[in-house]
Formats: structure tokens, C-alpha cells, sequence
């Protein structure tokens, strides 16, 4: 199950954030190490770490 974003620290805030605006660089996730990967579609995009229930974030645009 993963975890909701309202228990997500600053350092998980900021890990998601800075993958979104600079996708080509390498973020690693701050609670298991791994690198987070990055989606785009159309006019959404997505972040989230490879680890089953680990982090992920999302922006859906209109």
C-alpha cells in the first residue's frame, strides 16, 4: 500500500519536485535510495520510485 502524500517529509516533498523540473538528472529517493524515474504524457507528468508503496508524485495538466 502506498504511503499518503500527507506523510510525506520535507526531504520526500523536495526529492518528487526536483526530479519534475529537471527530469534528466539523477534524484534519488530519499527514504530507500534508489532512482526515482520520471513519465510524461501529453500534459501530465509523474514521478515515482521504482520500490513497491515507496514515493510517487503527479501533476495532471488542464
Amino acid at each position: 500500500m502506498a504511503i499518503d502524500f500527507k506523510e510525506y517529509t520535507k526531504k520526500d516533498i523536495e526529492a518528487i519536485e526536483k526530479k519534475m523540473e529537471t527530469p534528466e538528472s539523477v534524484v534519488l529517493c530519499p527514504r530507500c535510495g534508489k532512482p526515482l524515474t520520471y513519465y510524461s504524457a501529453d500534459n501530465s507528468c509523474a514521478v515515482e520510485c521504482p520500490t513497491t508503496g515507496c514515493i510517487h508524485g503527479s501533476v495532471r495538466g488542464i
